[in-house]
């Protein structure tokens, strides 16, 4: 179960008019809107299962290369629920979000002694930093599975073109689809994020059954888009996500991606930023404090099994909210009864649906990306300049 303060705030007779007409926009528009049919991704839950059970079977280490949408949402799951302490098998890991050779040398050698089966994903089939990661690791596939090096990999991606998508078809690797209508940021609860997940061990049927819940109930989740709007119209110009576990980091990484790049356009939206407390009440605490009101916080907090830490950890929480609001800084309060895969899976959709409305409040659509499009434009024209270092796999 998951609580929210929204400071008794709640939506007018015409914000009421305004949610039913941008829902009822949205429901009619064909716009990218995929994500919002989750009985469509509970009908891939038997391959991605069958598929898990084989990749377990199979390595030592499972790896997940990717980089924004494409493999964030999945990260931020794992992070938030694992125990970094205890010995998985197998080992997953994230990579593929830079450039950095050096990196890229250490990871090969320690995979060098270990069985491996890599999980590619990239929904346009040509992210550099994906098909990079690749290329890179392809030798020593090869070198360590010979003629059955195709079978160490599994390739996530559209139905239709790119790189990896031919390259899938060349070597007959086996492919798992993308939905054209869902766009990465919204993609973790679709195969984009359940496969890695479920071979964690995460249960991927709780994580959905929390956001159909959330999905019923949609007025939480407007009702916070509408507030978020709110403070944004009074000169609010930042959102800080605020956490208490440092284990929901990447989940505020997530969180970052979702809203600056569906709400980001046309000059419009908040900007939002991550906060861990109390580590950050050391130093970003005081200019919240003490500096400019440009923001409002959304404190995002689990309930802990020790009473006496988690009654800390509450009046920790009323102390910050009471202090940063004499500096003219509201906050919102959202309280998951423990940390599980049925609340994580709601607070997804919950900021799924939010964000649509945000966006649709901003008058900007939500699942559009045309900003981070021009840097790839640039790129592309630069490496056709230089061919020697353009990346291709076949």
């Amino acid at each position: 179960m998951i609580t929210f303060d929204f400071h008794h705030y709640s939506l007018n007779s015409e914000e009421q008019k305004k949610k039913e007409k941008i829902k009822k926009t949205f429901l009619e528009e064909d716009n990218m809107k995929g994500w919002y049919d989750l009985e469509r991704q509970e009908k891939n839950l038997t391959e991605i299962e069958t598929t898990a059970q084989e990749i377990k079977k199979n390595c030592d280490i499972f790896l997940v290369i990717g980089i924004g949408g494409s493999f964030l949402g999945a990260k931020a799951l794992y992070e938030a629920m694992r125990n970094p302490y205890q010995k998985e098998t197998p080992e997953i890991i994230f990579t593929g979000t830079t450039i950095p050779r050096d990196s890229l040398e250490e990871l090969k050698d320690y995979l060098k002694e270990k069985e491996i089966i890599l999980n590619v994903i990239s929904k346009s089939g040509n992210t550099l930093e994906t098909i990079l990661t690749l290329k890179e690791l392809l030798p020593l596939l090869k070198e360590k599975y010979q003629e059955k090096w195709n079978e160490r990999i599994i390739i996530t991606t559209n139905q239709q073109k790119g790189q990896l998508y031919e390259f899938s078809n060349q070597y007959q690797i086996k492919r798992f689809t993308i939905e054209e209508d869902i766009g990465g940021r919204f993609s973790v609860l679709s195969t984009v994020g359940l496969l890695p997940l479920e071979v964690a061990g995460l249960d991927i049927k709780s994580l959905l059954e929390g956001a159909k819940q959330a999905k019923k109930d949609e007025e939480k989740a407007y009702t916070y888009a509408f507030l978020r709007h709110k403070f944004y119209q009074e000169g609010k110009s930042l959102e800080a996500f605020t956490i208490y576990d440092e284990k929901l980091s990447y989940f505020t990484e997530w969180l970052k991606q979702l809203l600056a790049e569906s709400e980001g356009k046309e000059g419009k939206g908040l900007f939002p930023i991550s906060l861990v407390y109390s580590r950050d009440l050391h130093s970003l605490g005081q200019y919240l404090q003490e500096g400019p009101s440009l923001c409002f916080e959304t404190h995002i907090r689990a309930i802990q099994k020790n009473k006496d830490f988690n009654f800390l950890e509450e009046k920790l929480e009323e102390s910050i909210c009471n202090s940063h609001l004499e500096n003219n800084i509201p906050n919102i309060r959202i309280t998951m009864d423990e940390k599980n895969e049925w609340n994580m899976g709601y607070l997804i959709f919950f900021f799924y649906l939010s964000t649509m409305m945000g966006s649709y409040l901003l008058e900007v659509p939500y699942y559009n990306q045309n900003g981070v499009e021009i840097y790839k434009k640039k790129l592309t024209q630069s490496l056709k300049e230089n061919p020697d270092l353009e990346i291709h796999l076949i």
